[in-house]
C-alpha cells in the first residue's frame, strides 16, 4: 500500500477537476498559439515590405522558422487578403494589401 493520504473527494471530483484544469491549459495554450501567429505573420508582412521579391525560405531564414511555417502563414494571409504574389514564383514578387 501506498504512504500517500486519500483524498477525501469522491473519485468523479478528481477527474472533473483534472479535467478542468486541462481544459483551461489548453485554452491559454490556444490563445498563446493565436498571438504568437499573429506576431509571425506581421513580421512576415514587415519582411515583405522591406524585400517584395524575397522567397518564403528567406523568410523562414530570417525568422527561425521552417519553410512550412512560413508557407501556412503566406497561405493565411493570402487568404486573408493582406497579400498576394504578383507574377510566377520565380522573378515574382509580393504586394501588401494595407
Amino acid at each position: 500500500m501506498s504512504n500517500r493520504p486519500r483524498s477525501k473527494r469522491p473519485p468523479q471530483q478528481r477527474v472533473v477537476s483534472a479535467f478542468t484544469a486541462q481544459d483551461r491549459s489548453e485554452r491559454s495554450s490556444e490563445r498563446s498559439s493565436e498571438k504568437s501567429s499573429e506576431k509571425s505573420s506581421e513580421k512576415i508582412i514587415a519582411i515583405i515590405r522591406r524585400d517584395p521579391a524575397i522567397a518564403a525560405q528567406h523568410i523562414a531564414n530570417q525568422m527561425g522558422l521552417t519553410s512550412r511555417a512560413v508557407e501556412k502563414h503566406l497561405s493565411k494571409l493570402k487568404a486573408e487578403g493582406r497579400i498576394h504574389r504578383v507574377g510566377p514564383d520565380k522573378g515574382g514578387h509580393w504586394e501588401v494589401k494595407q
